[in-house]
Formats: structure tokens, C-alpha cells, sequence
């Protein structure tokens, strides 16, 4: 009887000990990594290159798939963006929907335009587009997982390079563009093209490759055969130097506001200058709307950029949609047909 009882104390205690020593590695875990988000969708099914080719995602019992967010890398008016790391040790980058009060986007907003931003990548397949690779829902808030760019900020990289040459601007423009027609095949149109969401990956051989992230304000086709107002509180959502007449206006508008926006990147690649600017952003958008910019070889003379080069970036920048390039093919075949 006295061994008995010894002997079930005694299970008791090293059960005690195991579960302490058990809860002190978790709370150390727990201690010494940042919050922990847990996806609520299924694993998403992958094509031929690794991208998520699955339908919509629905929203379904969580499971074991856990990111750890290790530092903040990006904040903008809708969402954070966290390095993080997957439990099978892979770097990724992590965007949860946040809202903000200075943007006047409520937090249900910010999570609706995660919600189109990963319906759009998750249709997205171009090399010089990011990719997705998970998404769900963590503590109410949406988010969505993506491969974790290295590289530098196409702004920071055109503030140190200065205006290009067209020979060097070439390459990229005709990454920006091709990847923007594989969009726009698709029915999707960016919405807000321009350096803070691309950025320059130098390979291990030299070479410069593009990748444009940030869908945060992207359209669909399908939500009519040029968007209206009826695309509601997502009509003007964009960044005023890079922005057609018609979308500041809240006109019916279609994928030729992307071709605007590459028209301006072009002009800030080939004057290392924007088209308009001021410090205030009703003067751009005002400038935007009523103004045609001083064309490069005017506002930079010295760096003879070429006539034909010159009348590509002024057809791109047309006020009248109607009077651009069609298509971002019809771009790129004119860009790719200039000899620099």
C-alpha cells in the first residue's frame, strides 16, 4: 500500500516537472519571438512556377501554418508590413491589414483591399511580379504572406543613379511594362504604379532584375468594362504624381491609367525629375489635371535625350486616354524598337 502511493506521488511530481520544464520553453518561445500568426484557409494549391493557382481563398478552420514576425520592413496608410519567418525557417514578408486614421480607411476597408490584393496575385504570374505564397485571417485582421524582396527601392535606387541613360532605363522599362500587360491580360489594372512599389534585385552575376509589389488599390476588369464609380471607395485611392486626370477625377477610367503611370517613371528615369512637382499635393493634383509637363529634352537639355525617346514618355503622359499608347504591349514594341 505504501509503495503504491509512493510510487503515484512520485508519477505526479516528474508529471509536474515535465510540465513545468514543457511550459518554461514555451514561455521562452513565446518571449523571445514577436507575435505569431496563424492562417485560417487551406494550403493553397501551386502551378508549374510555384505560384498560388487556387481559386479565391474561403475562410476555414485554422491550421498549423504559423508565421513569427520578426521586425516591421514597410507601413503605409492601410497595412504593416513584417519580415517574418515560416515554421519551416523560410524568410517571407507578412502585410496585415491595419486601417489608419490620417488615410480616413477603416480598418473592414483595409482588410477589403488585402482581400483584392491577394485575389490579384494569387492570378498573377510574371517574373517581375511578387509572389504570393499564403494568406488568412489572424485575429480578425486579413493578411496575406509573400516572398521577402532583397533588393533596393526602385526610389532610393533612381536617387542614387540619377537620370539613366536610355540604354540603362531600357531593360527596366521594359520589365515594368511586360509584367503590366501580363496584368492587364488578365483583367487586372495596378492603380498605383511607381518606384516606392518596384524594387531592383542585383543577381549574383550583376544583373538587375525588376519586382513590382503593392496591388493594395488594384481593379478587375469584371467590376465593368471601364471602372466607374461604381467601384466605390476605391475609385481614388492612388498617389498624386503618378495619377491620370480621369482617375483624380473619379472618371470612368480602364488599364491606360497604368500606361500614365509608367509614362511618368519614365520621365523620373530619363530627367531624374517627376513630371509635376511641389510640396503640396493639391498643386500636384491640380497640375495633374490641367497642366501637360515640360517635355525631357526641354526640362534636361544637356542630357540629349533622344527625340524618339522623348515622344514616347509625351505619348504616355497624354491628358486624353484616348491619345496614349493603347496597350502596354503597343509601349514596350516602341521602347524595345528605339536603338539607344
Amino acid at each position: 500500500m505504501i509503495y503504491g502511493r509512493f510510487h503515484a506521488l512520485f508519477s505526479v511530481i516528474i508529471y509536474v516537472k515535465v510540465r513545468l520544464i514543457y511550459q518554461l520553453m514555451h514561455n521562452h518561445i513565446m518571449v523571445h519571438l514577436p507575435t505569431i500568426v496563424k492562417a485560417t484557409s487551406p494550403e493553397p494549391q501551386r502551378n508549374a512556377r510555384g505560384r498560388d493557382s487556387s481559386p479565391p481563398l474561403s475562410e476555414g478552420p485554422a491550421l498549423a501554418r504559423e508565421y513569427v514576425l520578426i521586425e516591421e520592413i514597410g507601413v503605409g496608410g492601410t497595412s504593416k508590413v513584417y519580415r517574418a519567418q515560416s515554421m519551416d525557417g523560410r524568410d517571407v514578408a507578412v502585410k496585415l491589414a491595419t486601417g489608419a486614421v490620417a488615410s480616413k480607411i477603416s480598418e473592414a476597408h483595409a482588410c477589403s483591399l488585402i482581400r483584392r490584393e491577394t485575389i490579384a496575385l494569387e492570378k498573377a504570374d510574371h517574373d517581375s511580379i511578387i509572389s504570393l505564397i499564403d494568406s488568412g485571417v489572424f485575429d480578425g485582421k486579413r493578411f496575406m504572406v509573400t516572398e521577402l524582396l532583397e533588393g533596393v527601392g526602385m526610389r532610393d535606387y533612381l536617387a542614387v543613379r540619377g537620370a539613366l541613360a536610355f540604354k540603362d532605363a531600357k531593360p527596366h522599362l521594359l520589365s515594368i511594362c511586360k509584367a503590366v500587360s501580363s496584368l492587364h491580360n488578365l483583367g487586372i489594372i495596378h492603380c498605383d504604379l511607381k518606384p516606392d512599389n518596384m524594387k531592383v534585385i542585383t543577381g549574383h552575376d550583376g544583373t538587375e532584375t525588376i519586382k513590382i509589389f503593392d496591388f493594395g488599390f488594384v481593379k478587375f476588369k469584371h467590376e465593368g468594362e471601364i471602372c466607374t464609380d461604381r467601384c466605390g471607395p476605391f475609385n481614388r485611392l492612388g498617389t498624386p504624381n503618378y495619377m491620370p486626370r480621369e482617375q483624380i477625377l473619379g472618371n470612368t477610367f480602364d488599364h491606360r491609367v497604368d500606361i500614365y503611370a509608367v509614362g511618368t517613371i519614365m520621365y523620373q528615369m530619363l530627367c531624374g525629375n517627376l513630371p509635376f512637382e511641389s510640396m503640396n499635393p493639391r498643386e500636384v493634383l491640380d497640375m495633374q489635371i490641367n497642366k501637360m509637363p515640360e517635355d525631357p529634352r526641354t526640362r534636361r537639355p544637356e542630357l540629349n535625350i533622344p527625340w524618339g525617346v522623348n515622344a514616347i514618355v509625351m505619348r504616355a503622359l497624354r491628358k486624353r486616354m484616348e491619345e496614349r499608347f493603347q496597350t502596354m504591349d503597343e509601349m514596350a514594341k516602341t521602347i524595345d524598337n528605339w536603338q539607344a
